[in-house]
């Protein structure tokens, strides 16, 4: 299985389920959405701390596709 996929099926799993068990919990997310669309991922050797970090800090910042 792809990261891709991976990735994929947690998120969708997961709000499917809290949003089962708490409906009222989307109306206070940020465009009713649980996750960001995007996610990032690489190898630990070649990532540092910042660059993860940065990610995190800025992710909202970024434009949904």
């Amino acid at each position: 299985m792809s990261v891709t996929v991976l990735i994929k099926k947690l998120k969708g799993t997961t709000a499917r389920w809290l949003f089962k068990e708490k409906p009222e919990l989307r109306e206070s997310l940020y465009h009713h959405h649980l996750w960001s669309p995007s996610y990032f991922a690489r190898t630990v050797g070649n990532c540092s701390e910042e660059t993860i970090k940065h990610y995190v800090e800025t992710q909202w910042e970024r434009p949904f596709k």
